[in-house]
């Protein structure tokens, strides 16, 4: 009769009165509820039914069309194959799956060309939430996902976030060069040398022409050869610089770099008086100019 309300209240009877199928009471009420678009109590209907009775099709049908309507893609889609896993031959729930996933499709595709949008905005953040969306519902091309996450991080200076991605990438295809020649360069952000030069010669295995690899293995090669001391400072240096307000402790670890015998003090002067033009003080400012020059061949 269309008398949700009722309805529902005959059901909460039913259930006060010891109605030995309490989930189907749960399910029908999770309908009316639906019905009368309380949509949020209809799910909490569904949820009760499935935990009461996990193989209910109906009940796992209904929760995942309100996980569906929620946006929850994911979680309907795993409702909707138990569905099917429990009655194959069922066409209304193997439709809804396939519905679903195309759902899923549609969706991970727009967040990856959001994401590739945000990217060149140079809106990491959310270009990391972007392309975690894509993740989440089963982009195809994972590699990619990770792989331009892990710029995001990069860019960001989130080396360990970045690392973890560089992972997930050469999971997902071992075989791939630009798997390892980015984990390779977040090795060198990480100041982890002999790390970096390792996947640097991979690289070089999989792909002898693979663009700035070779270059790249000799700038680590060349780091390698650096002393300790002067390698750490110059690390420290750098990570001082990049947070736009620790100008003095920079120059000072940058000093400390070159006094401990870095073979790229040209770098290190140039930084160290990019530092000291941040403070406004200009006449050290051209000293360290002036000293990069001497020392620089570029």
């Amino acid at each position: 009769k269309c008398d949700w309300s009722a309805a529902i209240a005959a059901y909460s009877r039913a259930l006060d009165a010891g109605y030995p199928q309490p989930f189907s009471c749960h399910n029908k009420q999770g309908i009316c509820f639906a019905k009368l678009g309380l949509h949020e109590e209809a799910f909490r209907q569904f949820d009760t039914a499935v935990n009461l009775a996990p193989s209910d099709v109906a009940s796992l049908r209904n929760r995942a069309r309100k996980h569906q309507l929620f946006g929850r893609l994911r979680e309907a889609e795993n409702d909707a194959l138990r569905a099917v896993e429990i009655k194959p031959d069922n066409a209304a729930g193997r439709k809804l799956l396939d519905d679903i996933r195309v759902l899923l499709a549609d969706s991970a595709e727009q967040s990856f060309q959001h994401a590739q949008t945000l990217r060149l905005r140079k809106q990491f953040v959310e270009a990391i939430d972007a392309y975690t969306q894509a993740v989440e519902n089963g982009h195809p091309n994972l590699f990619t996902c990770y792989n331009n996450r892990s710029l995001c991080h990069t860019m960001l200076g989130q080396h360990e976030q970045a690392l973890a991605d560089n992972n997930r990438c050469i999971k997902e295809d071992p075989t791939d060069p630009m798997g390892y020649d980015h984990r390779a360069r977040t090795y060198m952000d990480l100041g982890k040398l002999e790390l970096a030069e390792k996947d640097a010669l991979m690289t070089l295995e999989l792909d002898r022409q693979f663009d700035g690899a070779q270059e790249f293995l000799e700038s680590v090669q060349a780091q390698l050869k650096v002393p300790v001391d002067a390698r750490n400072s110059f690390n420290k240096a750098t990570q001082l610089y990049k947070q736009n307000d620790k100008w003095d402790q920079a120059a000072a670890q940058f000093l400390k770099a070159i006094k401990a015998g870095h073979n790229e003090s040209a770098r290190c002067h140039l930084y160290r008086g990019s530092c000291f033009e941040k403070l406004g003080r200009l006449k050290q400012c051209m000293q360290e100019y002036m000293q990069a020059v001497a020392k620089g061949q570029d």
